[in-house]
């Protein structure tokens, strides 16, 4: 699954939400919070802007931290892959899944199994608001 799309729309209030609930300080949360309510974007067509407005979705493009909370975010979506025995095993060792940035790699013993994992992840990609 490609979830580079999802990087310009998860929803910055769940972004918030799921912060806070990996621990991270509030007062940390709320500068990031501060900063993305004052961002502002505007679109370019040939050459011509449009109106600017305040973007509520998303991260901001060349923050060097919106990797990170997008990672958060995407973590947060694949809590529910880690609860179940699933995956394939390499030397005793159970691996679900592979993650690269925005990139996921599914991995199961069968096609029924990739399936439900799939479905699953999907559904709490949904939940996380990635749109």
């Amino acid at each position: 699954m490609d979830f580079k799309k999802a990087f310009d729309s998860v929803d910055q209030e769940i972004t918030w939400v799921t912060l806070g609930s990996y621990g991270v300080d509030h007062k940390l949360t709320d500068l990031l919070r501060d900063i993305n309510g004052t961002s502002q974007a505007a679109v370019r067509v040939d050459g011509e802007i449009g109106q600017w407005f305040i973007t509520n979705r998303g991260t901001r493009q060349g923050d060097p931290i919106s990797p990170t909370v997008f990672i958060a975010d995407l973590e947060r979506a694949m809590d529910k892959s880690k609860e179940r025995e699933s995956g394939i095993s390499v030397h005793g060792t159970r691996i679900n899944y592979l993650r690269f940035a925005d990139d996921v790699d599914l991995l199961e013993e069968s096609a029924t199994e990739l399936e439900y994992s799939l479905k699953i992840l999907s559904e709490e990609a949904k939940n996380t608001d990635f749109t």
